[in-house]
C-alpha cells in the first residue's frame, strides 16, 4: 500500500515536470543563454523574465554587454610593457684573482 502511494507520487511528480519542461521550453532555453553569458540571474530579474515584465535579452544583447564588461576591465586596453633596468656585465676576472688549484673535498 505504502510502495504504491511512493510510486503513483513519484510518477505524478514526473508526468508534472516533463510537462513543465516540453511546454515552456522556448522560455528555458533562452534562459539558459543568459544564465551562460552572465552566469548568474537575480531572483528579481528571473521572476521579472518569467513574468514578461522585463525583456529576455538576445544573443547581440548578450555579447555586447560582455563586450562591454571586458572593456571596463581593460581587457582590451594594451599597455605599453616598459624595460626593466639594464643587465650590466660582471667586473672582468684576471688570472691573478684566480686561484692555482681547486681543493678537493676533504672526505
Amino acid at each position: 500500500m505504502v510502495d504504491g502511494e511512493v510510486t503513483r507520487l513519484i510518477t505524478e511528480a514526473h508526468d508534472r515536470a516533463r510537462e513543465i519542461l516540453t511546454r515552456d521550453r522556448e522560455l528555458l532555453g533562452r534562459l539558459a543563454d543568459v544564465l551562460i553569458a552572465r552566469e548568474v540571474i537575480e531572483g528579481k530579474d528571473l521572476h521579472a523574465y518569467v513574468e514578461g515584465a522585463l525583456p529576455i535579452p538576445t544573443a547581440a544583447d548578450l555579447k555586447r554587454e560582455a563586450e562591454q564588461k571586458a572593456a571596463d576591465n581593460g581587457q582590451n586596453a594594451t599597455q605599453e610593457i616598459k624595460p626593466g633596468p639594464a643587465i650590466r656585465p660582471s667586473a672582468p676576472v684576471s688570472e691573478s684573482t684566480l686561484p692555482d688549484a681547486i681543493p678537493a673535498r676533504p672526505d
